[in-house]
């Protein structure tokens, strides 16, 4: 792919309109990804977001800089419990659509979905894959507790975040099922 194509192809994503339908969220028997549409589907969305989670970041470590660490044992733990709820459920609605293309199909055409059936033509798939995306989001304050806790930041947890909520997007806009195994 050349720059030029590399480039238009951007500017297409960038420029559609970016309405959200948020009612789409209710509806999960009847839940498609639509580029523009689905809320968060804006490919501004997730570089607006690493944006704003390196400012937030970088500010809030020089804000701790002279001050003493929060103690937030509370916060933690309904965050990771919220996570653990979360999980739980997007592990649920993950089971049912990969179990019954498991049980028809078999594992390995499971595993390499060639026929791409089980993201496009599972609703409720693609209503889990959705949150499991909406999830990097609420993740992304998993750092600023560890700098507020004044603990050590390493560049793994920051690439982490970041490159997750780029693949997460990246999985819900070309409909790879890869995404399942997240």
């Amino acid at each position: 792919m050349q720059v030029q194509e590399l480039f238009a192809t951007f500017r297409r994503y960038w420029q559609v309109e970016d309405r959200p339908q948020w009612e789409s969220l209710l509806q999960g028997d009847s839940f498609r990804w639509e580029y523009g549409e689905t809320p968060l589907s804006h490919v501004k969305y997730p570089i607006v977001g690493v944006a704003v989670y390196l400012v937030v970041v970088f500010a809030l470590r020089e804000w701790m800089r002279n001050r003493t660490r929060f103690e937030l044992k509370a916060v933690i733990r309904y965050h990771n419990a919220l996570l653990c709820v979360w999980s739980f459920l997007m592990l649920v609605g993950t089971l049912y659509p990969v179990a019954k293309l498991v049980l028809s199909d078999g594992l390995v055409e499971t595993l390499c979905d060639e026929r791409n059936d089980l993201l496009p033509n599972s609703s409720l798939f693609s209503y889990v894959a959705w949150h499991y995306y909406a999830s990097k989001y609420y993740e992304l304050l998993d750092t600023v507790i560890i700098v507020l806790k004044k603990n050590p930041l390493t560049l793994l947890q920051m690439w982490h975040h970041i490159s997750v909520l780029i693949l997460t997007w990246t999985w819900q806009e070309a409909s790879w099922s890869i995404c399942w195994w997240g």
